[in-house]
């Protein structure tokens, strides 16, 4: 039977047509596979290289034993961020500023809405958070967190309406950079890592940022953020290496934390 060219172009056109959506983007022609691809322990890749403006970052894998053997640098007592009790019907994060800031009353103040924080060589500046009280998507409110004496910065917590970050506010300069989370200084507090997860609500940044220190400066050295893992927690071992536990992705509630625990060392070049 003779099948003219036309002929073998239409078929060719409809087998084409069957594996393409209405946006004209075709489908992955086995869904199941993609989906196992994305959700394997087996195939995520937990080691990552990347690089900074100045720095190299490289994470390797470890065993549990080797990363239990590996000693922590203890924080100091002024790194310390106090969090009180609270229930339910309290503002905690309001409640939390209120302590927090009478050890500095000189320093930072509470006027109504407004968050105003002392800056400058002589604190004749200052930086002012103002609270946008709606129901809409642009309510925020800002809390003072905590004053550190080395590096001089404050740290200041800001909700949203679906998402949160902190200010980190150079004491100095008043130059304010946002962060994803509250600070783990390294040793020799030339740098700070910050990190957060959000595998499964996908609100906020899940990966993690480096700020480095140099006298009065402060500058964002690294942000990079995880596609299919977390970092659950950093702890420095030196000046310029971190044991972290990552979250794997399979990890969707605190219950299911443990079981989806692997181990790396984070080390900064």
């Amino acid at each position: 039977m003779k099948i003219s060219l036309y002929g073998i172009l239409l078929l060719f056109l409809v087998a084409c047509q069957s594996n393409v959506e209405k946006d004209g983007i075709a489908e992955p022609s086995d869904s199941t596979q993609t989906d196992t691809i994305a959700s394997s322990n087996d195939v995520v890749n937990y080691a990552l290289d990347f690089k900074g403006e100045k720095w190299t970052y490289s994470i390797s894998p470890l065993s549990k034993e080797e990363f239990m053997s590996l000693k922590e640098v203890t924080l100091p007592a002024q790194d310390k961020i106090i969090d009180v009790k609270c229930d339910a019907s309290e503002d905690c994060e309001k409640k939390n500023e209120k302590v927090n800031m009478q050890e500095f009353a000189q320093l930072v103040q509470r006027n109504g809405d407004s968050l105003i924080l002392k800056c400058g060589q002589n604190g004749e500046r200052f930086v002012a958070f103002v609270d946008e009280k709606s129901e809409e998507d642009n309510m925020s409110t800002y809390s003072f967190v905590h004053k550190y004496e080395n590096p001089e910065v404050y740290l200041v917590a800001g909700t949203y309406y679906e998402s949160f970050d902190y200010k980190l506010v150079n004491r100095k300069t008043c130059k304010v950079i946002d962060v994803i989370s509250e600070p783990i200084f390294s040793p020799n507090r030339k740098k700070a890592i910050f990190t957060n997860e959000d595998l499964v609500a996908g609100f906020t940044f899940n990966g993690m940022e480096v700020i480095a220190f140099q006298d009065t400066a402060m500058t964002k050295e690294a942000s990079q953020e995880f596609t299919n893992w977390a970092i659950d927690n950093a702890k420095w071992i030196s000046d310029s290496e971190l044991k972290i536990t990552q979250l794997t992705p399979n990890y969707t509630s605190e219950e299911t934390k443990e079981d989806n625990k692997r181990f790396a060392i984070l080390k900064i070049k």
